[in-house]
């Protein structure tokens, strides 16, 4: 299993992170988020962060970014990971996939059914080096919404490979299946032999 921190701004979060197991740190590369840094900072943030006895894996959010834009990003900080939360199109996705292994949200109302959920997965979920992930929909915020969760059972039954962002539900999940989940608004559960969400049953 593999944990993922989300908005990393500091040294001292990421050596916490580092130092409790994490296997991932995500930057926040989306202006309008309160833990966006500026590119300066976040030079600075990576180089400390490469300093660490155990260094975690980069994972760098994006909100409608050009690809381009995306790619000097990943240059820059040498992130192992993109993470998308816009509008990015599948064949987008696929060409940032080129770059780096992508991990692409899907932002779902709170109470979408799963075949619902389904429908809209389906142009990403054959796409090569791509990773779903299910979050909750908030108007006008892109990027994590913590505390807010997936009703329907779509997190736990869509039948594609993913995990849900937010937090976990263990008591409407119980006994269901979800494919990994973010939980506490900013840890998420991956397999180490595929580096890519691993099952996990609630209940």
């Amino acid at each position: 299993m593999l944990i993922k921190i989300c908005g990393i701004t500091t040294i001292e979060a990421a050596q916490v992170a580092s130092e409790a197991g994490a296997d991932f740190l995500g930057l926040m590369f989306y202006p309008p988020s309160p833990r966006y840094l500026s590119p300066s900072a976040t030079d600075d943030l990576v180089a400390a962060i490469k300093r660490l006895a155990r260094r975690p894996k980069l994972v760098g959010l994006f909100v409608n970014l050009p690809l381009p834009e995306i790619a000097a990003a990943v240059a820059r900080y040498d992130l192992d990971y993109i993470q998308l939360h816009g509008e990015e199109n599948p064949p987008l996705c696929q060409e940032a996939a080129r770059l780096r292994p992508v991990i692409r949200a899907l932002r779902l109302p709170l109470q979408i059914e799963p075949a619902a959920a389904l429908r809209l997965a389906a142009p990403f979920g054959q796409l090569d080096g791509l990773t779903l992930l299910l979050d909750t929909h908030k108007s006008g915020m892109y990027g994590g919404t913590a505390g807010r969760r997936l009703g329907g059972g779509a997190g736990g039954s869509a039948g594609f490979p993913g995990f849900a962002g937010g937090r976990s539900n263990r008591r409407k999940r119980r006994g269901g299946y979800c494919p990994g989940a973010t939980l506490g608004g900013g840890r998420e559960q991956w397999s180490r032999e595929t580096g890519r969400p691993r099952p996990k049953r609630y209940g």
